[in-house]
């Protein structure tokens, strides 16, 4: 089984159905003071994987920004390693790092994401270990991989935006990303639609501006590289633009960049492609207040 962007939420869903214990929260602070977690009902137990390292970074924060190896970009907002998984049994290896965003300007938000960074983090141990045993009633030598990292795209007066990365490896690979975006003014959550004023069509000049960057990259024979041709039956379908909840982030210059998963719109050899889109041509239909450099 290869995980993927719709296995992970599926994961996540399952995982957030398990009845959860009364003393939970006195679980997890148990956990993060040790070096290796007890198997106690109700937290994630891997009776069929080795679990080598698990450590709450949380709890000593001078050795979290020592060993994150995340770079802290700016004064105001920044991201540790909240745990890590790392799970080896053989042929089957995961490392999953949870981060743990802290320094925004609303708290609340602040511990809604580390909320939702931390169960998918847990959901994706669940679902590895599962996909372990299933792999294995099917091949007893069956190889598989799973890894996650992050990075702070920016981090300053006007915003904050993390991109966590999920990579997958079972026969084929896969690559994708989620996305945080925060405005430091108003402390909101940065959607695509609080950037542009109400009723622009920001989304048809954004397009125009991916699908003409897309055939402008050729291969040797004449053919785009992406799948922005009708005519192109080596993908069998046509790129013809995002929508309002594509991925997105705001880079350290202040610039908006359009990010696409792996296979997304090319070829896997083309991996993970971004494409960052100049604030001159959107620059009239940004709102006032948006973080985006004019």
């Amino acid at each position: 089984m290869m995980m993927n962007k719709d296995a992970l939420e599926h994961a996540k869903q399952d995982y957030e159905r398990i009845p959860i214990p009364d003393d939970f929260n006195q679980m997890i602070d148990d956990m993060c003071r040790q070096q290796r977690p007890k198997k106690k009902k109700g937290w994630i137990a891997l009776p069929a994987l080795a679990v080598l390292f698990v450590i709450g970074l949380n709890t000593i924060p001078v050795l979290a920004e020592s060993l994150s190896g995340t770079p802290v970009i700016g004064p105001i907002a920044r991201a540790l390693t909240f745990t890590t998984y790392t799970v080896d049994e053989g042929n089957c290896r995961a490392e999953i790092d949870i981060a743990q965003i802290t320094g925004l300007s609303n708290k609340e938000l602040e511990n809604t994401i580390n909320q939702e960074l931390r169960a998918d983090g847990e959901a994706l141990v669940h679902q590895f270990e599962e996909d372990v045993a299933e792999l294995r009633e099917l091949d007893g030598d069956a190889h598989m991989g799973f890894e996650t990292d992050f990075d702070v795209m920016a981090s300053n007066e006007n915003v904050f935006s993390l991109r966590v990365m999920y990579h997958s490896m079972s026969g084929s690979s896969n690559t994708w990303y989620k996305f945080y975006n925060v405005n430091q003014k108003t402390g909101e959550l940065i959607t695509l639609d609080s950037l542009f004023l109400k009723g622009s069509d920001y989304l048809g000049t954004i397009n125009t501006y991916l699908i003409g960057e897309m055939k402008s990259n050729t291969e040797a024979d004449g053919k785009s590289i992406y799948a922005v041709n009708q005519e192109d039956e080596a993908y069998g379908w046509a790129f013809t633009g995002i929508e309002s909840d594509h991925n997105f982030y705001i880079n350290g210059r202040g610039h908006l960049v359009i990010a696409f998963d792996k296979y997304e719109v090319a070829a896997g050899y083309v991996g993970t492609p971004e494409f960052e889109i100049p604030t001159d041509i959107i620059s009239d239909l940004l709102r006032p207040d948006a973080p985006v450099l004019k």
